[in-house]
């Protein structure tokens, strides 16, 4: 996936499928969540990365996506400019990003690093 000009990664168990951009329900709240998607029927959190990544905040557009992915029982969405397709991993390391231990994998073009996203907490820890 890509945000802006950030290359980003999922396990594919956690993905469920992405979608085309669609209108959200705007969040109340502050942090991650840009809105809620109506996924048929089911209330869906849909986040932008934008703030955490350190990039501009932009208006949905039509080329956009959102990433369905999976944590434990709950599905959420990933709000993400370019969905890339599905890699394997070249490598993967262990790093540490503003005090935040992540993950890191060469993409098989062997030029592409991605950060793989730990969904789990997202929503919780905010940025």
């Amino acid at each position: 996936m890509r945000v802006e000009n950030r290359h980003l990664a999922l396990p594919l168990e956690q993905v469920v499928r992405a979608v085309p951009a669609a209108l959200l329900t705007p969040s109340t709240g502050e942090g991650p969540v840009a809105g809620m998607l109506n996924l048929s029927g089911e209330m869906v959190p849909v986040l932008d990365l934008r703030g955490i990544l350190g990039v501009p905040r932009k208006d949905m557009a039509t080329s956009d996506a959102i990433v369905l992915a999976r944590s434990g029982d709950d599905v959420l969405g990933i709000w993400v400019d370019e969905v890339l397709g599905v890699f394997e991993a070249r490598s993967r390391t262990r790093c540490t990003v503003m005090g935040q231990p992540l993950d890191a994998v060469v993409m098989e073009d062997h030029k592409t690093v991605a950060v793989v996203l730990n969904i789990g907490g997202m929503i919780s820890e905010g940025p």
